[in-house]
């Protein structure tokens, strides 16, 4: 990925919309959160300016232009209006905000909407995830003794990953690098997903897919990810050569429906450690799978994605989010289980515990009869837990470490059972399923907290003579 324009980036130049006899424009392009700007000065009702007035005018986002300067041209697709300052018998000014831009002078009608064939995307944790690499290294060693001089070769290119059909679209992983300036150079790289649709398509529809894999890859490792830049590649795009196509590279792309997200927080390398699964234990039928069943899980997926999206929102939020996904798994997703009959509610009526002891049973954790009372406990505990957030008639909303430890037990369950329904029940799973009881439990113990069948938390206050009684 070659040179780009980064967030604070300015510059200013001329605009081009394709049009005979109109004339070049003055403005200014600058990368604000919202994405690429234009800042545009005009004088109101002047003749000379029209062509201004109708861009600023024009409410369709149908508006292209070219930007040109000397350090680079720019083709902006979708200008809407941002703000407009009119000074009567002044310089006004007026702003448009692009949907789309890409780093490139594009062949054919400026007006033509933006499609592209290939859309190419950095994401977060997909190198760790891929576990690929573009830089090997040789190293050698010539001569004897004091004349003896060890040398490194190192051969940097893109390294290819797995590959799969999703809806329309072919699917891939692969790295990508740059090298930057320094004492010497230093070697940048990073996972990508490319997206190639047979024909051109807009930029929607790549993204589109794409977001499917990053919402997997968010709940494999159980933290939000983001794009982190993206590219397009299509044959409208191109360098020539005496008027001779040489190269059909990939163009950087700027887009305003991901440019805020590709400025968050990054995960830290703690959070990229261990996902679930890497890439390396799955098949291309299996990403085929979670793309095909992803409309079917979106009850149960979103709730769980605001939590990673939200990392530091209030601690109930997360939990009531963790205890909606996991009903609606239950309810209509996940099969029942032997003994889930204690959980009904009047005895007759699957109650939000019922759903919850589904998810704990499906989550590799099988309803055996030496464990399932445990079970039930833990599963009416959760759904006790998230009834009283949820409902308003409780003066207090439960302790926070009840709240904190039972809503880490329900995100676990939800990723391991989201995990296992789209991708296949006899995935391989790099995290033992067991430890989020194992957590729990110990949570309890450690800070004298008991609790009983109906999931009720309590403090176990020391007897007399030295043993335990529940408070």
């Amino acid at each position: 990925m070659g040179e780009r324009l980064t967030l604070g980036s300015s510059m200013s130049g001329l605009l081009v919309d394709g049009v005979d006899g109109t004339p070049w424009t003055a403005a200014t392009l600058s990368v604000t959160d919202q994405g690429v700007q234009l800042t545009v000065p005009f004088v109101y009702g002047d003749s000379q300016f029209q062509e201004v007035s109708r861009w600023l005018d024009a409410e369709d986002g149908r508006t292209n232009l070219i930007f040109r300067s000397h350090e680079l041209n720019v083709s902006l697709f979708g200008l809407r209006i941002s703000s407009r300052q009119v000074q009567f018998g002044g310089v006004s000014e007026g702003q448009l905000i692009a949907d789309d831009a890409v780093m490139m002078h594009r062949d054919g009608a400026v007006a033509d909407i933006l499609s592209v064939e290939e859309l190419r995307s950095e994401i977060d944790g997909l190198l760790e995830w891929s576990r690929l690499s573009s830089v090997k290294f040789v190293p050698t060693s010539l001569g004897e003794r004091r004349e003896r001089r060890n040398t490194v070769t190192a051969t940097i290119e893109q390294a290819e990953g797995i590959e799969w059909n999703q809806s329309d679209a072919h699917m891939q992983v692969a790295t990508s690098w740059q090298v930057r300036p320094s004492r010497g150079f230093q070697v940048d790289e990073f996972g990508a997903l490319t997206t190639v649709f047979s024909d051109a398509r807009p930029i929607k529809d790549h993204l589109h897919e794409q977001r499917k894999f990053v919402h997997l890859l968010s709940i494999l490792f159980g933290h939000g990810m983001s794009f982190r830049r993206h590219e397009v590649r299509d044959k409208r795009f191109n360098n020539r050569i005496n008027g001779q196509v040489i190269s059909e590279p990939f163009v950087d792309l700027i887009t305003s429906s991901t440019f805020r997200e590709t400025q968050s927080d990054k995960p830290s390398q703690k959070d990229l450690l261990y996902p679930m699964v890497f890439m390396g234990h799955l098949q291309p039928f299996h990403l085929a799978a979670w793309s095909k069943s992803y409309e079917q899980i979106g009850r149960a997926l979103h709730p769980i994605l605001e939590i990673f999206r939200s990392p530091n929102a209030v601690l109930e939020n997360r939990a009531i989010n963790a205890a909606m996904s996991l009903e609606a798994l239950g309810k209509g997703l996940v099969s029942k289980v032997d003994g889930e009959e204690a959980t009904y509610r009047n005895g007759r009526y699957p109650s939000t515990g019922t759903y919850v002891l589904r998810c704990l049973s499906y989550a590799n954790r099988p309803c055996k009869p030496e464990t399932l009372e445990r079970q039930i406990a833990f599963a009416r505990a959760i759904a006790r837990n998230y009834n009283s957030i949820k409902h308003p008639g409780e003066i207090e909303f439960p302790e926070f470490l009840h709240t904190f430890m039972l809503s880490q037990l329900a995100v676990s369950i939800a990723r391991y059972s989201i995990v296992r329904l789209t991708l296949g029940d006899d995935i391989y799973t790099n995290v033992d399923p067991d430890a989020p009881f194992q957590e729990a439990e110990g949570l309890l113990t450690a800070n004298g907290l008991t609790m009983d069948s109906d999931g009720k938390i309590s403090i176990v206050v020391p007897d007399r003579e030295g043993d335990s009684a529940e408070a």
